[in-house]
């Protein structure tokens, strides 16, 4: 019994080791592609619409202008103290900073109100993508939609912004819609 129990913790231990080494490689590289994709909003959108917030991890790449004003949505209402942390802790005046308990699905604002829309690895926990899509609504004129994702797009509805190196399209995607 010892002798089994031995060998499930280190399988056990093993497992771990690797899911951390795996998350951090893939974490680090989306990172990096993160930071190259989102920084293009400085400077040329003044009010973002982050769909999916969370605890704000995004916020350091666009949002360190004293005239940028975000709104995040995030469907768990325990994200916005740690949204507005993150905030703060990029630079962001936190008058310039807004949270809606809300989901993709519905989103809280009105027609044409931002300049950009970002989205980071959210889709997968939309339940109807298709309507999470629609934010060309609350989009001005010239807006971008700018989003990286691990889903599949259905074809022919985006355009494609070089992916990912050493990863499929398939696993890291990036598109931006220009409204």
């Amino acid at each position: 019994m010892k002798l089994l129990l031995l060998n499930w913790i280190e399988v056990l231990g093993i497992s771990l080791l690797l899911f951390f080494i795996l998350f951090y490689f893939f974490c680090g590289k989306v990172a990096k592609y993160k930071s190259q994709v989102l920084s293009n909003l400085k400077g040329k959108a003044l009010k973002i619409l982050e769909v999916g917030i969370g605890t704000g991890p995004n916020l350091s790449y666009y949002a360190n202008d004293s005239d940028v004003h975000v709104v995040g949505i995030d469907p768990n209402p325990k994200m916005e103290k740690y949204a507005r942390s993150s905030a703060r802790l990029a630079g962001l005046l936190l008058s310039n900073f807004e949270f809606f308990q809300a989901v993709g699905e519905a989103i809280p604002l009105s027609d044409a109100s931002v300049d950009a829309v970002v989205g980071t690895l959210v889709l997968c926990s939309v339940k109807d993508v298709d309507l999470a899509l629609k934010v060309k609504r609350v989009l001005r004129p010239g807006g971008k939609y700018v989003f990286v994702e691990h889903v599949a797009a259905k074809a022919d509805t985006c355009r494609w912004v070089p992916p990912f190196k050493r990863y499929r399209k398939q696993h890291i995607q990036s598109w931006i819609f220009k409204c």
